[in-house]
């Protein structure tokens, strides 16, 4: 006999074989309730017609939560850290970057065409490379509506996703204040500290790696870079008219 489930959300995550091979393989994640418990699962491939199967999947391979939050995965850590530290002129700190690679530096609207003959629509990474040439922030509001969008295959406007990703960002930024101090980050950081770390992530969610949530790292750095541009401008150094010298 059919178990019987209740579905709180089911979410497509990623979309990778799409973009590259143009095939239909779905990823998601799913939070339900079963058997008088709620489960909020890794990522899986859905098959439509294998219900049960799906179930198993998620209660074998997830989490058992309380509510909306789901639990650490022991085996991932939140924000993975060196033990380096690279500290500012603000007092703020982050993580030391070097040996990482520096991703804000890639010219992405130009290394796009090598590889998409037709672009249907536009990529995170060229509306985030549009901010570094003109320091508007409102193209990183863009960049954050299509990485939902396009990206994640989440609506961005839908509540459900709102309300999963609060919870997700407040992991992050209660992670990131055990780490380096609460609101170390409103010190001010460079936006371009910001750029680098957020496309590491993006490329880091793309390349399927799980050693972090990296799509939750890739939001909440363009968060803060949007939050600096408004609040702290003097380190929003990519603005035409910023005559700041602050370390970046």
């Amino acid at each position: 006999m059919s178990k019987t489930i209740t579905w709180k959300w089911l979410m497509a995550t990623r979309n990778l074989d799409r973009r590259v091979s143009g095939s239909d393989r779905v990823w998601y994640s799913a939070y339900i309730h079963l058997d008088g418990r709620d489960y909020f699962s890794s990522e899986f491939e859905y098959l439509p017609d294998a219900d049960d199967h799906l179930i198993d999947l998620i209660t074998e391979n997830g989490y058992i939560v309380d509510g909306y939050t789901p639990p650490e995965k022991g085996e991932e850590e939140m924000i993975l850290d060196s033990g380096e530290r690279r500290e500012f002129e603000s007092g703020a700190v982050r993580d030391m970057q070097e040996g990482k690679g520096r991703f804000d530096l890639i010219p992405y609207s130009t290394f796009l065409r090598i590889f998409v003959d037709e672009k249907n629509e536009i990529q995170p990474e060229e509306l985030i490379e549009e901010y570094t040439h003109t320091g508007d922030p409102e193209f990183l509001i863009e960049a954050l509506r299509n990485f939902f969008d396009v990206v994640l295959l989440e609506e961005f406007a839908n509540l459900e996703v709102y309300i999963k990703y609060a919870f997700k960002l407040a992991k992050h930024f209660e992670a990131g204040a055990e780490k380096y101090g609460e609101n170390n980050w409103k010190k001010g950081i460079p936006t371009s500290s910001y750029i680098d770390s957020a496309l590491r992530h993006y490329f880091k969610h793309y390349d399927g790696q799980e050693d972090e949530d990296h799509a939750t790292a890739f939001v909440w750095n363009i968060l803060c870079a949007i939050w600096t541009c408004k609040h702290r401008p003097e380190f929003n150094i990519y603005k035409q008219d910023n005559p700041s010298t602050v370390e970046h």
